[in-house]
């Protein structure tokens, strides 16, 4: 391939070690033998069924309902084991539990986001060094 990579400035024609000067095409590109197999990596990572934002977002939901239920039954069972004169730490470890799941969906949620938006991110800037749009 005809370009190179510079964190500071960017993509780079490695013919003039400068910015890219033209406007649509370059005629002295050649394409990196590399760059269709990434395209079909990452479109295989952003159409996972499993890292949709509609998936992410109602497993986000749901196990945030869990928790919460989880959370009502140590509420309820505590009362009703209090009221019998029974103190335990059965409820005391179902509450945590409760709150472990409920804080657990943000980093899951964080993580499968993160890892959609970096393929499109990377997808997206492929595309544009290839001038074409899969």
């Amino acid at each position: 391939s005809n370009s190179k990579f510079n964190p500071k400035t960017g993509i780079l024609c490695s013919l003039t070690d400068e910015k890219p000067k033209f406007q649509d095409k370059c005629v002295d590109f050649e394409a990196d033998k590399e760059g269709p197999l990434k395209i079909k990596k990452l479109s295989k990572i952003i159409n996972d069924p499993k890292l949709s934002r509609q998936n992410i977002i109602g497993s986000t939901i749901l196990q945030v309902i869990a928790g919460l239920g989880i959370l009502a039954f140590t509420y309820y069972l505590t009362n009703l084991l209090w009221d019998k004169g029974w103190v335990t730490t059965m409820t005391l470890t179902l509450g945590v539990f409760g709150l472990v799941v409920i804080a657990s969906s943000i980093p899951l949620y964080k993580r499968n986001m993160g890892k959609r938006n970096d393929a499109v991110n990377k997808l997206e800037t492929i595309e544009k060094v290839y001038n074409k749009y899969f």
